[in-house]
């Protein structure tokens, strides 16, 4: 890996790879390419890092799959994320994710983790069956777009949007400037809500389907602009059901649900 990243030229993995990469600020900019087979246990990038990922997998084991800190930019096309004891991709400080195709899953902690001032753009990502966790935890001034993803059978939440503000205290709304944004995604079959907004914080909401979560669909709507969807009370055979049908496809994934 150090003589490839020396060279700056891309770097083609063709087979398991049983270390973390880490990518500095000074480093030029990192290419990795994946082929059918490969994978690499864990990406961290730092500083001003930045790096283009396709067509890997990445299996961590200890630590997130991917850490994006700092300032560090990274995009990721058609890979496959996990972490066995923690999230899948974590992103820090003003660092910014764009993603395409790709699925997180099974993951021992949330799929992702977005923290206050972290960026990130998901298309068409699938974030599934992370057992202990919430599908996408977010900060409420973490700017980003979740487009066409579908985020089912997460042992929590489906996504959850942190607040500023204590829970339960009044929000004067017409303050609230939306910096998340939902667009046409699917949020079905999670443990807890769909989608739970904090006291705030805002969602613009473009539409979308939200059904079959086993608490609901939607916690904290009133901040949620744009949403149509009236949730519903749903009775406790339901939420049942919905349970044990998210228990039987993480079941089939080789996965256990943790009561």
């Amino acid at each position: 890996l150090a003589t490839a990243l020396a060279k700056n030229v891309p770097l083609v993995i063709t087979g398991p790879v049983e270390e973390v990469l880490e990518h500095n600020a000074g480093d030029s900019p990192l290419v990795l390419l994946g082929v059918a087979g490969s994978s690499l246990a864990g990406l961290r990038l730092k500083g001003t890092s930045k790096a283009a990922i396709s067509g890997l997998t990445i299996r961590a084991a200890s630590w997130p799959g991917v850490i994006a800190g700092a300032s560090a930019k990274i995009e990721m096309n058609n890979c496959k994320i996990s972490s066995q004891a923690r999230c899948g991709v974590e992103v820090t400080g003003q660092a910014t994710v764009t993603m395409l195709q790709c699925e997180i899953s099974g993951c021992g902690g949330n799929g992702m983790n977005i923290m206050e001032g972290g960026s990130v753009e998901a298309c068409e990502v699938l974030i599934t069956a992370n057992v202990r966790g919430h599908g996408i935890s977010m900060g409420s001034t973490a700017p980003s777009l979740l487009q066409r993803c579908s985020v089912t059978n997460n042992g929590r939440n489906g996504v959850v949007v942190m607040g500023m503000t204590p829970r339960g205290a009044d929000v004067d709304i017409s303050t609230l400037s939306p910096e998340i944004v939902l667009d046409n995604n699917i949020l079905q079959g999670n443990r807890a809500y769909g989608l739970a907004v904090h006291s705030g914080a805002c969602v613009l909401w473009k539409g979308g389907e939200v059904k079959e979560n086993a608490m609901g669909d939607c916690q904290g709507k009133r901040t949620v602009l744009g949403w149509e969807v009236a949730p519903k009370r749903r009775s406790r055979a339901a939420a049942r059901e919905a349970q044990r049908a998210a228990a039987m496809e993480m079941e089939r994934m080789g996965l256990h649900m943790h009561r």
